[in-house]
């Protein structure tokens, strides 16, 4: 699975880190650089759970909107991509 990365350099910078990556660390690699979102995968708080942790402080409700509907649309397409 994956996302379409347009910014070349993002893409040349996660690749070498997906080959050992857990599963949800993957799709957190590709929606930073698909889409500048941050997020934590949930493997790095030591569980065997797939999963994304998100805590947003976006007061901007327009961007705070931007965010959410992006994290749905990518989990979407990155799922789709299977």
């Amino acid at each position: 699975m994956k996302l379409e990365i347009e910014n070349k350099k993002a893409d040349e910078f996660i690749q070498p880190l997906l080959a050992s990556a857990a599963n949800d660390r993957r799709f957190v690699y590709y929606l930073l650089a698909s889409t500048g979102i941050c997020v934590v995968p949930l493997s790095a708080f030591c569980t065997l759970k797939d999963g994304f942790r998100v805590t947003l402080l976006e007061e901007d409700e327009e961007k705070f909107n931007w965010i959410y509907k992006t994290l749905r649309d990518k989990i979407g397409e990155y799922i789709a991509s299977a």
